[in-house]
């Protein structure tokens, strides 16, 4: 049904009236103007609260990775934090990746009370994929501070490796390397494999 052109104009008519309507009706609501002198204060609040939480010790119990160049035939020493892996000579070229990660649950410790992140290394072609032979020579290794020289002294520490086959922790074999006043005195181990190492005392 068509309508009429008087019907029209009422319809046109009545639409305005109720669009009026709800203008009226909507309360007009003050714009708090907030004071230039609150908002840097507010901005300071939160860059002290950045700058307080970003200490040695803080960054200390986040993970990182960093990775290297490894080039055929050379040596390599790939250090993050308080320790690194020596490659005493590269049977790739390739990138190979450092990281200190937080103990945690998907690796069970048993009865080892771990000291210091852990240590995982892997290497990578220029594609992105693990290499997953492990060739040559290479040394992981963990500086010693001074709750730790005192554990090693009384013969209690050890480097341990996380066997990816039965996903046991197993000792490392664990000798001391004197700094010669060059850098801190260390543990190491030669490494059996890819993954996790960690520095720890039986409980």
């Amino acid at each position: 049904m068509q309508l009429t052109q008087s019907q029209r104009t009422n319809v046109r008519r009545t639409n305005v009236r109720r669009t009026n309507v709800r203008c009226t009706n909507v309360r007009r609501t003050p714009v708090r103007r907030t004071r230039l002198g609150d908002v840097l204060a507010a901005c300071l609040l939160v860059l002290a609260l950045l700058a307080a939480s970003f200490t040695p010790a803080a960054a200390d119990r986040e993970d990182q990775f960093h990775d290297f160049e490894l080039v055929y035939g050379e040596p390599q020493e790939l250090v993050l934090g308080k320790a690194g892996i020596v490659v005493t000579k590269s049977y790739y070229n390739a990138i190979g990746v450092i990281g200190r990660v937080q103990p945690n649950p998907d690796y069970p410790p048993d009865n080892l009370d771990f000291a210091d992140r852990w240590v995982d290394y892997h290497i990578f072609d220029y594609y992105g994929t693990p290499y997953t032979v492990f060739y040559g020579l290479n040394y992981v290794y963990f500086e010693l501070i001074e709750a730790t020289q005192t554990d090693w002294e009384e013969g209690e520490l050890s480097i341990y490796y996380f066997n990816p086959v039965n996903r046991r922790w197993e000792v490392c074999p664990t000798f001391f390397v004197d700094g010669n006043g060059k850098h801190r005195d260390r543990l190491t181990c030669v490494m059996p494999g890819f993954g996790l190492y960690g520095l720890a005392v039986e409980k």
